[in-house]
């Protein structure tokens, strides 16, 4: 038995054209949140990454008596310790450089007591901060060794947050899903009650009912969730394409995150699936209040 021969069907109803629309926008907004979630943490690791890998050295000031000689020590401490890839003395013009931001044109600049600052590579995984320091500060006492320790912990903040913010706004999401599939399943059983007990009369059990309503609700809203997907690629790729020098110019990753591509597919999938479950579980709750 078929809903469109038993007048179940939605054919020529606005909710024929509406759940999918509904069904697409929602998709589309919640690829978009999954997507921005493997984007924020894949350009945080990357940046965590590369703050992990770099350590500043400061010790002394361009001025102070035997700074050659202090720079040189530290120089020699660094490049001998383990986990320390390269190290090398910062010019002045660079140092000038980064604070120009900060303090205006060079050539104010140039009147102060810069200090004397040591650029040092490490590898992520085999070196140690404190062992550093602490070697630092034996050979070189005064030195300061910056490992840049408030930066991550601002990352990690970020991340945390990113990952509040994508949670809530899916988890909004799929509430306002699963309250479309009710309101539109109550309204279905509304306008079909006379179909219904008609049915129910001639011995059809409610089960049956159940799954002309799911299987219509499945087909429409895996149509919705369909084009929400498509379109969430084509948002996404377009929006990459266009922020791809941006990604250059800070260091973000060079291609989508293979994290997104693996999730992304799943979203229209457990979209319809919900929205399928959704509606059995209303028909059966509201077919059983029926007398």
């Amino acid at each position: 038995m078929r809903a469109r021969r038993v007048g179940l069907g939605f054919e020529g109803g606005p909710t024929r054209r509406a759940l999918p629309a509904m069904m697409a926008s929602i998709v589309l907004l919640t690829g978009l949140a999954v997507a921005a979630l493997a984007g924020a943490d894949a350009a945080i690791a990357r940046w965590q990454y590369d703050l992990r890998a770099r350590l500043a050295v400061e010790v002394g000031a361009p001025s102070a008596e035997g700074a050659d000689t202090v720079v040189a020590a530290a120089l020699d401490v660094l490049r001998g310790s383990p986990g320390v890839v390269a190290a090398r003395e910062i010019a002045g013009a660079e140092v000038r450089a980064l604070l120009e931001p900060w303090l205006g044109e060079a050539s104010e600049i140039a009147s102060l007591p810069l200090p004397r600052l040591i650029d040092v590579e490490l590898d992520p995984g085999g070196a140690d901060a404190a062992v550093l320091a602490a070697r630092l500060q034996e050979r070189v006492p005064g030195a300061r060794l910056d490992d840049h320790g408030r930066w991550l912990d601002a990352l990690s903040r970020l991340a945390l947050a990113a990952r509040l913010l994508a949670g809530g706004a899916l988890t909004l999401t799929a509430i306002a899903a699963v309250l479309v599939i009710v309101l539109t399943t109550h309204a279905g059983l509304a306008a079909r009650r006379d179909t219904i007990e008609i049915l129910r009369l001639l011995g059809a059990p409610d089960r049956l009912v159940a799954r002309l309503f799911q299987r219509q609700i499945l087909v429409m809203s895996a149509i919705g969730a369909a084009g929400g997907f498509a379109l969430a690629v084509a948002v996404l790729l377009v929006l990459y394409d266009y922020l791809a020098p941006l990604a250059a110019t800070y260091g973000l990753p060079a291609a989508l995150p293979r994290s997104m591509w693996l999730a992304l597919p799943a979203v229209p999938i457990l979209a319809a699936a919900a929205a399928a479950l959704a509606c059995r579980v209303t028909v059966r709750r509201l077919l059983g209040r029926m007398p």
